[in-house]
């Protein structure tokens, strides 16, 4: 799930972003997420599906609030706790993705706080954690 997306930012801004960043997140409890199923985006026409959390304590929600303020981020709308699970090609048309069976999932924490460097490739990006902070349960 992202908390914070820090789109092209300098590799030299990333060590001092990342300490702002723990520092407001240390001592916040982890988050408790439980999947509520497939959403697409916008629901004429999606061009993202994506995995809806439910943050029931606010959790993921206080974390994205208090690293965003400390990196003096501010994002469009409010924050969704979600993970990405496909987007559309630009141009490329999807129909609404419907789950016939209930969610086989339960709740679960998000442990850790981590920075990653993601990197374009013609399969999808590429993922890379950088640091990371444990978060008590």
């Amino acid at each position: 799930m992202t908390v914070i997306f820090l789109g092209a930012t300098p590799p030299g801004q990333v060590g001092g972003l990342w300490e702002s960043a723990a520092a407001a997140a240390f001592g916040l409890q982890a988050p408790s997420l439980t999947p509520m199923g497939v959403r697409g985006v916008p629901r004429r026409g999606p061009r993202l599906f994506a995995l809806d959390l439910d943050d029931a304590e606010n959790r993921a929600g206080c974390l994205h609030d208090r690293v965003a303020g400390a990196l003096t981020r501010t994002e469009e709308g409010s924050f969704w706790p979600h993970v990405t699970l496909a987007r559309v090609r630009k141009g490329a048309r999807a129909r609404p993705l419907t789950v016939s069976e209930v969610m086989p999932f339960d709740a679960f924490t998000a442990p850790a706080l981590t920075l990653y460097r993601s990197v374009p490739s013609p399969g999808g990006p590429r993922y890379t954690p950088l640091e990371s902070l444990a978060l008590p349960a």
